[in-house]
């Protein structure tokens, strides 16, 4: 078992609703795209918590790319608020006395904003912090891209939350090699950049990280980060069948693209499955099973209904 990769790669839908607001308020056609990528036509509209993270950043960096929506996609992330992180970082944040508290809670269950990330913060001799951020994606790629970006959105928004526009942080270094164009000093005006370096990092005062934070509300309960941490750890299994969550409404996919959404290969996912001692179709048996005892002990749907909306393509199949 020492070799199993440790989750699938995940992303909360919230990161990509207001892109996706803004790519359709510029009139693009959502729907084609989806078709294009041969993504389901709800992936999107599923109602899923979360998304596969390589999928979804994909669809997201070929739409930018396509109608070079660049700048007004940079735009939108000054709009993102605290509120959209999940519901569990709020709850812990609220701990916080501080900005520092509440940036050590964030980094300590980040991996429930996009599960292939983490966070860690090192406070240095020299008056500064700096906040180190990894992407377990490869880094050539362009959802390692986004995803780096959406790291440093989230602690940036944390920021940004205290400060207003009052406090930026001293620098922000990429490990991707994005082309820092006017708007990156738009949205960080005293924040200097560096891009191709060995670990993405924000670097902050230690000033900033003693503002108190405006949230706080007193707790008998003593924060521990390792017991907080691993209640929210990602199992293999877990986080696949929640990847696969999207594609429920036109049946779950071939395991080819179950392999594309991991990030690996055919040959790996399978070895995966059997490590676990159990197979990909097995699995995708077991999600219309629970599936299925979901709908009908919570809807009035028929069997019948039931049966389809569960993914089974011939209901003789639903015993």
């Amino acid at each position: 078992m020492k070799n199993i990769i440790k989750s699938v790669p995940l992303i909360r839908h919230a990161y990509l609703n207001q892109y996706v607001k803004i790519i359709e308020g510029l009139g693009v056609d959502l729907e084609s795209e989806l078709h294009a990528q041969k993504l389901p036509a709800q992936f999107l509209q599923s109602g899923a918590e979360y998304l596969p993270a390589i999928i979804a950043l994909n669809l997201l960096a070929s739409t930018i790319d396509k109608y070079h929506l660049g700048s007004a996609i940079l735009r939108a992330s000054s709009k993102m608020n605290i509120n959209d992180f999940h519901p569990d970082i709020l709850k812990e944040m609220k701990k916080a006395k501080t900005l520092g508290g509440a940036l050590k809670r964030f980094t300590s269950l980040a991996n429930l904003e996009q599960s292939h990330t983490c966070l860690n913060v090192i406070e240095s001799e020299d008056e500064k912090v700096k906040v180190f951020g990894n992407v377990a994606l490869n880094q050539e790629s362009l959802p390692f891209r986004y995803s780096e970006w959406f790291l440093i959105l989230s602690v940036a928004t944390i920021i940004r939350h205290v400060s207003g526009n009052q406090i930026y942080p001293i620098e922000i270094s990429f490990q991707s090699q994005p082309s820092i164009s006017q708007i990156y000093w738009q949205l960080f005006p005293k924040t200097r950049f560096s891009v191709g370096q060995k670990k993405t990092c924000i670097t902050l005062t230690k000033y900033a990280m003693g503002l108190p934070w405006p949230d706080y509300k007193k707790e008998d309960e003593i924060f521990n980060f390792r017991e907080i941490a691993s209640t929210h750890e990602w199992s293999y299994l877990k986080s696949m069948r929640v990847a696969l969550q999207p594609y429920q409404s036109d049946g779950y996919p071939d395991i080819k693209i179950a392999a594309e959404l991991s990030g690996t290969s055919v040959r790996s996912l399978q070895r995966i499955f059997y490590q676990y001692g159990t197979s990909y179709t097995s699995f995708i048996k077991q999600m219309k099973f629970d599936r299925s005892v979901e709908l009908l002990s919570n809807t009035k749907k028929t069997v019948l209904d039931v049966a389809y909306d569960a993914g089974f393509s011939d209901p003789s199949h639903f015993t």
